[in-house]
């Protein structure tokens, strides 16, 4: 619930993806199907935020950039890096990403329109340290967006450390990823508390949804894997409602 998003805007629904890491745990064979799943959920905007790839990019990038191309929503689909991505020629992935026309976001944002109101989405690169991610904020963000009079401020982050540093410039909603909810859990991702496992000990935010305020930040556990193991963290494909209204107790949430 965003109390300052326009009614115009109530039901803006977003496909988040993330985490594919394409390459030998989450094959080319298999993107027909996660593409259809997301096209299917009908999103008015798709967000991927970021690990595209796993560890070697040439086997998988044509598959990739086919898969990519064929996801489909009306106000766009939009991508962001993760620090896989960088791992074997990256300057190839984004070449490849950029000549097919995709929306790639490297410090970026975007001005889209919806029901006759302004969205301003942006993308920033991956960062590792949460002060760099900061900066990138900063770099890509002006000062803004606290009154709730100007856009609808959303930001693409692979790493969900950004988040802080995006509520600071009036961001009203974070996607990101990386986490992969830990992969390993020894208790579900229901309740207040979410999951508990590695994610829990090894990020602040591992993964679900939180709230700040009217700020809220998602993290997706992802689509693809480390190694060949989940346990009690699902991989999944989400669909965000945004609703008009006031919000609930403020606090951590996991995924309704």
């Amino acid at each position: 619930m965003l109390p300052t998003l326009p009614e115009a805007l109530d039901g803006l629904a977003i496909t988040h993806l993330s985490d594919l890491h394409l390459g030998k745990l989450l094959t080319p064979a298999q993107l027909p199907r996660i593409i259809e799943e997301a096209n299917s959920l009908g999103g008015d905007m798709t967000a991927v935020t970021g690990d595209l790839v796993d560890l070697k990019l040439k086997r998988v990038l044509d598959p990739l950039i086919e898969a990519l191309g064929a996801l489909s929503a009306p106000l766009g689909v939009y991508l962001v890096l993760g620090n896989h991505d960088y791992l074997d020629h990256a300057p190839r992935l984004i070449g490849a990403l950029r000549e097919a026309g995709l929306n790639l976001l490297v410090n970026e944002r975007r001005q889209l329109e919806c029901e006759g109101c302004m969205i301003e989405l942006a993308g920033i690169d991956y960062a590792h340290k949460k002060t760099e991610l900061a900066r990138l904020v900063r770099q890509t963000l002006p000062p803004g967006g606290r009154t709730g009079n100007g856009p609808l401020r959303i930001l693409l982050s692979h790493h969900p450390d950004a988040y802080d540093a995006a509520r600071r410039r009036g961001v009203r909603l974070t996607l990101s990823g990386h986490t992969h909810g830990g992969q390993v859990n020894l208790t579900n991702q229901r309740g207040r508390k979410g999951s508990v496992g590695w994610g829990s000990l090894a990020f602040q935010y591992p993964g679900g949804l939180y709230r700040r305020g009217s700020d809220y930040l998602h993290v997706t556990t992802g689509l693809g894997s480390w190694f060949p193991m989940r346990v009690k963290c699902p991989a999944e494909i989400a669909l965000l409602t945004l609703r008009h209204g006031e919000p609930a107790a403020e606090g951590e949430m996991s995924h309704p």
